[in-house]
């Protein structure tokens, strides 16, 4: 669905439903959570870098003044609401059932296996009939021609046809999947046991990186990559990195996923930090302008405004972008763009804020699964802007209240009953 000329996402649209029970626990919590504090004071310096960005261009000579549109603050503000709301909703799971985080958390990985599925089938079909299953709906036919099959025209595999499942868009569903393998991990390790049993667990993964592979986006391979250096670096993991590899090698050996995989990441991801050091199209636009314009580090145009702004300074590839609402895609470019340098390192303080909770939840059983996928997260951010940080933030905050809740470190008036309540 459209809001104010946004598309929102379903996950955006469930986190939006969900603010008036969220909103409650945060008015009861925020005063005594710090992480809840600084989730405040990031919201209020968002809202006011939108209220001072358009004036601050106003005051400058050579920039493109942006007009002041409640339309667009208020869109963007339920944009930034929606992704904020994640913190809360893995806390209010934990308090209304204690087992219900890790069931919503095995939920969403069955739930990327159905999809992996499905975007085999959505393959396998169009190749052998040439129908697509699951068009996108808000594009029209050439456009939808022009994701789904020349996108990969500079690999050398063009027409190489790029499932999206029923995500609408292959780069996104890219990364969910990533994100399952990922909590599949995770899971496994934290719980000390299989998640849908020894073989059932090599099935899911298998599906979802044959899946993933077949969306031919770099985003999730990167995602992945940095994922297996991650877990390379602590030499407990070696059973888990051997099982994961062998899972990846198994499909790009004994078929042509192999040669495509290398050619696209050649191409797409090695080619792009050789000749721009790895920032996409919409994120050189940004660091130019904010290259050429220091001033706006500090204050930030809005979130919302930077195209406005920076439409000039889009490199020549990005050009079909120029006029279109666009951002930087890098999650750290964004946040400086739209909230200034205040923004980002109350973001910053944010995210080890989660990784405190994380820690000092030793005792919970996903505490390891929570820490590992926060710290993971929070730095990938950095490279892209994802919603995931935001839900691993709130698992981390989830498990830390779950733990302390019946402890004296975190005092809040009738506790036991404002939970009997609520549930």
């Amino acid at each position: 669905m459209t809001f104010f000329g946004h598309y929102l996402e379903l996950w955006k649209v469930l986190s939006l439903l969900s603010v008036p029970v969220t909103f409650g626990y945060f008015l009861k919590l925020y005063s005594k959570i710090f992480l809840l504090k600084l989730l405040l004071i990031y919201f209020l310096i968002a809202v006011f870098s939108g209220l001072i960005g358009p004036f601050m261009t106003e005051l400058l000579p050579n920039v493109e003044v942006v007009n002041f549109s409640f339309k667009v603050f208020i869109s963007q503000l339920v944009q930034l609401l929606a992704f904020l709301n994640l913190i809360l909703l893995p806390l209010v799971l934990s308090l209304r059932k204690d087992d219900a985080l890790r069931q919503a958390i095995v939920v969403y990985i069955a739930t990327m296996v159905g999809l992996a599925l499905l975007g085999i089938l959505q393959y396998f079909v169009f190749t052998s009939a040439g129908i697509n299953i699951f068009p996108i709906p808000r594009m029209d036919g050439s456009l939808q021609e022009d994701v789904m099959l020349h996108a990969m025209e500079g690999v050398g595999i063009s027409g190489s046809f790029r499932v999206t499942s029923l995500s609408m868009e292959p780069k996104n569903f890219s990364l969910y999947l990533c994100a399952g393998i990922i909590f599949l991990l995770e899971l496994r390790r934290s719980l000390g046991r299989s998640v849908f049993g020894k073989v059932g667990d090599v099935v899911a993964l298998i599906l979802m990186l044959l899946s993933m592979a077949l969306t031919f986006s770099t985003l999730g391979f990167v995602a992945i990559f940095l994922y297996l250096m991650f877990i390379a670096l602590n030499p407990q993991r070696a059973v888990l990195l051997g099982l994961f590899i062998l899972v990846v090698v198994i499909p790009l050996t004994f078929t042509d996923l192999g040669r495509y995989v290398a050619e696209m990441l050649d191409v797409r991801l090695f080619n792009r930090i050789e000749s721009s050091g790895g920032l996409e199209d919409f994120d050189l636009g940004t660091f130019e302008f904010l290259s050429h314009h220091p001033e706006f580090i500090f204050t930030g145009v809005g979130f919302g405004n930077i195209h406005i702004v920076a439409d000039s300074y889009l490199p020549s590839f990005a050009q079909w972008a120029s006029g279109s609402r666009w951002h930087a895609k890098m999650g750290a470019l964004y946040v400086l763009a739209g909230a200034g340098i205040f923004g980002l390192f109350l973001l910053v303080a944010l995210f080890w804020s989660g990784l405190r909770c994380a820690v000092q939840a030793k005792k919970h059983e996903l505490s390891m699964f929570a820490y590992t996928i926060t710290l993971f997260f929070t730095l990938f951010y950095f490279v892209r802007l994802t919603e995931f940080t935001f839900l691993a933030l709130g698992i981390a905050l989830a498990v830390y209240v779950h733990t302390k809740k019946g402890a004296s470190k975190i005092k809040i008036p009738q506790w036991k009953r404002f939970v009997q309540i609520q549930r």
